[in-house]
């Protein structure tokens, strides 16, 4: 038999294997998501017991982070507050090259989709409980900074992490066209925190990409959010490197639930001051990831991305 190799090439031949090689655990019936993601394939199955799985295969070029999501579902199997899958079954796909993760089935629909519909209530609430499920995961805490793999590269402190993450988005950044004026300027605002990065603060675990597209919501009754899923990014960090991305996301769409989203979360001064500054990086790391990909409105995004960069440094 011969299976795909990279995500979304063919789910139906990637269902074909998992008929093949993974009948113990489900049986492919059908269920696909509403969208596919970049790294994954996404399929539904259903357990010899009738139970509706999902089995998400990871091509070989990206196995690491198959298990880097069966890790992190070990890890939040028993957080109450959090609602993640829970892993089934993880390993290479059989003559395929590839790793699959299969896990339960959580009902909702994407936080994305449901904000087109929700009245503005119901979106404040969403990006409240979202502040709340960050603080819950944020519970979780390790010794250093990295992947949660046991062979993961990690810092030691949280300057040592934030200087080699600036780095490495700074050097992408210029390679993209980025001005050495404004990495300049980037570089001396990390600079201008090292007193506050230098302060404990113990690495939590971080989802590092929880957005529209990763929280399931409620179909009906009260707004509520009902999953947390793709964790294959998650890694202990400072916490407010998650909560960046995720305000971030809030306030391209909407500015009041950003807000209502840090209300919920509700971080110290301290914290807030490295908020800003994971915020910065993160628009250095859009700005450079736009410039090389080059999307729909590119150059637009590229100016307005710059000028956010000149406005916060």
């Amino acid at each position: 038999m011969t299976a795909p190799t990279s995500p979304g090439e063919d789910p139906d031949g990637w269902a074909r294997a998992l008929a093949e090689h993974l009948a113990h655990v489900g049986t492919p019936d059908g269920w696909r998501p509403a969208v596919q993601g970049a790294v994954a394939t996404v399929l539904g199955v259903v357990a010899p017991d009738g139970t509706p799985l999902v089995a998400k295969v990871f091509p070989a070029a990206a196995a690491r982070r198959g298990r880097t999501e069966a890790r992190a579902l070990e890890l939040l199997a028993d957080l109450p507050d959090v609602p993640v899958p829970r892993l089934v079954h993880s390993g290479p796909l059989p003559g395929a090259g590839s790793t699959v993760v299969v896990m339960t089935r959580l009902p909702g629909v994407r936080w994305a989709d449901h904000t087109l519909v929700a009245p503005a209530t119901d979106r404040l609430s969403l990006a409240r409980q979202a502040g709340q499920l960050l603080r819950s995961l944020h519970v979780l805490t390790a010794e250093g900074f990295g992947g949660p793999l046991p062979d993961d590269p990690v810092q030691a402190t949280l300057l040592a992490r934030v200087e080699h993450t600036a780095a490495e988005q700074l050097e992408a950044f210029t390679a993209s066209g980025g001005t050495d004026v404004l990495a300049a300027r980037v570089r001396r605002l990390v600079r201008a925190h090292r007193d506050v990065l230098r302060r404990p603060v113990r690495p939590a675990l971080c989802h590092h990409d929880l957005n529209g597209g990763n929280v399931l919501v409620g179909v009906s009754g009260p707004a509520r959010i009902t999953g947390l899923v793709d964790l294959e990014r998650v890694g202990w960090d400072d916490p407010m490197a998650d909560l960046a991305l995720t305000t971030t996301h809030l306030r391209q769409h909407e500015t009041a639930a950003a807000e209502a989203l840090l209300e919920a979360y509700d971080p110290t001064t301290e914290e807030r001051r490295r908020l800003e500054l994971h915020v910065v990086l993160l628009t250095v790391a859009e700005r450079a990831w736009v410039a090389t990909d080059r999307p729909q409105g590119w150059e637009a995004s590229v100016a307005r991305l710059e000028q956010l960069l000149r406005d916060a440094t």
